[in-house]
């Protein structure tokens, strides 16, 4: 049996929504021969969605067999590079994510990149924990000065850079890291956020950033309403609410048996669990 584009991405989407793992796992290794064997290179729209799917569903260690199979054929396209420089940073590979991220590709995407290495910068901070060097504190001001730089060239469009400024300004008020100039207001970054994420149909990243928003501001109840609408909206994937739920622990440091971090890890349960 050999890979057919078509008939096998729509057998991968359906392995993957089944739990079949071995199925999915067959599928992506017969992928992988066909982008090895084959003279008609893998279309990087193909390549694309199949590594989403993967994604999506936290399939970390077939997605990078793939896209380094992909990247060995010559498809050097931006959306293949992220993607595999998300995965190394879940499975914390972060030297190994920076250095992916600077290599040459052919369609950039300058806030992606941008906002996977303030991911980086914020990951070595928070897995520092308390008692780190004092070296690693360096990094919690790297991260807010990357996602910033990259929120205020567009701040409609790259709204999660915008919330991951708020998270982190939050989190170094609470660590006791010296303000620096040119930084905002929390609060005031959270506003601008919540009204950029809330259309009359909003997505999964949107109700995600709108409960972390809401949260900063005070507005508890809001912030459950988002938790529940984004554990149930239809198109969340278990990769972004396992984000989320990090987000959650990690950088704010919610605590699942006391409030607020209980009334939210609640209200997202039934999609969680």
């Amino acid at each position: 049996m050999a890979w057919d584009d078509e008939n096998s991405e729509r057998d991968l989407k359906t392995a993957l929504a089944l739990f079949d793992w071995p199925r999915a796992e067959d599928l992506c290794r017969l992928l992988i021969q066909r982008i090895r064997r084959e003279e008609a290179p893998l279309s990087t729209a193909r390549a694309l969605s199949i590594l989403g799917l993967l994604r999506g569903a936290k399939r970390f260690d077939t997605l990078a067999r793939v896209a380094d199979a992909l990247l060995q054929s010559g498809v050097r396209a931006g959306g293949v590079i992220v993607p595999y420089a998300q995965t190394l940073i879940e499975c914390g590979y972060l030297e190994a994510a920076e250095r992916l991220l600077d290599a040459p590709c052919t369609d950039a995407d300058d806030a992606e990149t941008q906002g996977l290495k303030g991911r980086i910068l914020k990951d070595r901070y928070i897995k520092a924990g308390p008692g780190a060097a004092a070296r690693y504190k360096a990094y919690l001001s790297r991260s807010i000065d990357a996602y910033l730089g990259a929120y205020r060239v567009n701040p409609a469009r790259n709204y999660w850079h915008g919330i991951n400024v708020v998270a982190l300004l939050s989190r170094a008020q609470r660590d006791g890291v010296v303000r620096a100039d040119g930084w905002p207001d929390a609060q005031d970054v959270a506003k601008q956020v919540l009204a950029s994420v809330t259309p009359a149909t909003p997505g999964p990243w949107e109700l995600a950033t709108a409960l972390e928003a809401s949260l900063v501001l005070g507005n508890l109840n809001e912030a459950e309403r988002f938790a529940r609408e984004f554990a149930a909206h239809p198109d969340t994937t278990a990769f972004q609410l396992g984000g989320t739920l990090r987000q959650l622990m990690e950088v704010y440091q919610l605590e699942e048996a006391t409030a607020p971090g209980s009334r939210l890890y609640r209200s997202g349960r039934r999609r969680t669990d």
